[in-house]
C-alpha cells in the first residue's frame, strides 16, 4: 500500500481560503481538488487574516497571546 502524499502550494492554499472568505461552501473547493476536510480546515486556520481596528494584520501567535490574556483576565474576574 503506497502512502503518497500530495504536496499542494501555498498559493493554492491560500486560493481555496479566499474561496472559502468569498462565501463559498467549504466542500466545493475541497471536492474540486480531492482536499480533505481536516486539511482544508487546518489552511483556513493557518491562512487566514483578520484585521483589527486600527489597520493591523496580528500574527497567529499574538492572537494565542490575547486569548490567553482573555481566559485569565476572565478568571479573575470570577474571582
Amino acid at each position: 500500500m503506497s502512502n503518497k502524499r500530495t504536496r499542494y502550494s501555498k498559493d493554492l492554499k491560500k486560493s481555496i481560503v479566499a474561496l472559502y472568505h468569498d462565501g463559498q461552501t467549504q466542500l466545493c473547493p475541497s471536492e474540486d481538488y480531492g482536499i480533505a476536510p481536516s486539511t482544508r480546515h487546518k489552511w483556513i486556520k493557518l491562512y487566514s487574516q483578520a484585521e483589527t481596528d486600527n489597520g493591523e494584520i496580528p500574527t497567529t501567535k499574538q492572537v494565542r497571546e490575547h486569548q490567553k490574556q482573555v481566559a485569565l483576565l476572565k478568571e479573575e474576574n470570577l474571582i
